[in-house]
């Protein structure tokens, strides 16, 4: 099952996102609100290429995916988060 952290306050720490990164290592993505858009930046296959990603975040609210794969292969396309809008199948 995946991990999904919905950050409101206080970022991760680094143990964290190592503890979550351990249990589901097949991907991570991050979705931040900038006012009526969203920033996603997802394909993160690697720890060191998250942590390096997530040390440059300074925005609250954002949300976390760690991806465990149940279906498909570990790849950068089947991380989420998944754009959704109102022309989303």
């Amino acid at each position: 099952m995946c991990i999904i952290c919905v950050v409101k306050k206080q970022k991760l720490t680094d143990q964290q996102l190592e503890s979550c990164w351990s249990s589901n290592p097949d991907g991570a993505g991050i979705s931040i609100p900038l006012g009526n858009e969203v920033e996603v930046a997802r394909g993160f296959m690697t720890l060191e290429d998250l942590r390096y990603y997530y040390n440059q975040i300074r925005q609250k609210p954002h949300v976390l995916h760690f991806r465990l794969a149940s279906v498909g292969v570990s790849t950068p396309s089947l991380t989420h988060p998944f754009l959704c809008t109102g022309k989303s199948p």
